[in-house]
């Protein structure tokens, strides 16, 4: 119904959810936790090549197993680079970490480069609003200087640069250079 609305795409979880999304029709899907595992990454690839599938990464490692999944198939996975903007559970925490994979992104086989993201979690349940706003312009100041060192760095435009959860959504629409919003429990 969403995108019957004008979304572009839809935001998952983990990868069981954006096979469901794929069987039912949705052509845009990106993955927001890392996918890891064999079994998982072989899935991984063979939906690259019923969707347009993106995947978020924050490591040189599972993004070396995705491209290896995903050529052997002849499948093509974007890679979103997860950056750590203060929740303290996944991301990469350097730009310098975040160039090196957009470099290896863009040069491995089976994958290319998308984007960033950043979850900024510790701000969702902040209970004062002016609080809450300033911990979220706080995430994305990071996540756009790591958007902004991708591109003065590798000479890489991020296509993607998506943040904002349902208890930020209404900072993260209105912050310029964000691309996407991912608020998933405002139902």
């Amino acid at each position: 119904k969403q995108m019957e609305r004008g979304a572009l795409g839809i935001c998952c979880a983990k990868l069981g959810e954006a096979e469901a999304m794929a069987e039912g029709g949705l052509p845009d899907i990106l993955i927001a936790n890392q996918t890891v595992g064999e079994k998982k990454l072989q899935r991984l690839a063979a939906l690259s090549k019923k969707t347009n599938l993106k995947a978020a990464v924050d490591t040189v490692e599972n993004l070396r197993e995705i491209s290896k999944a995903s050529a052997a198939v002849g499948g093509k996975v974007g890679i979103v680079i997860e950056v750590e903007v203060g929740c303290h559970r996944a991301g990469v925490r350097t730009e310098a970490q975040a160039v090196e994979i957009a470099k290896l992104a863009s040069t491995l086989p089976g994958v290319w480069y998308a984007g960033v993201m950043g979850y900024e979690g510790h701000a969702v349940f902040v209970p004062d609003f002016k609080e809450r706003e300033a911990a979220a312009n706080k995430a994305y100041d990071v996540l756009l200087g790591v958007r902004d060192a991708v591109k003065r760095e590798a000479g890489l435009d991020s296509g993607i640069v998506s943040a904002a959860g349902s208890g930020t959504y209404m900072f993260g629409a209105k912050r310029k250079g964000l691309t996407d919003i991912e608020a998933g429990s405002y139902i």
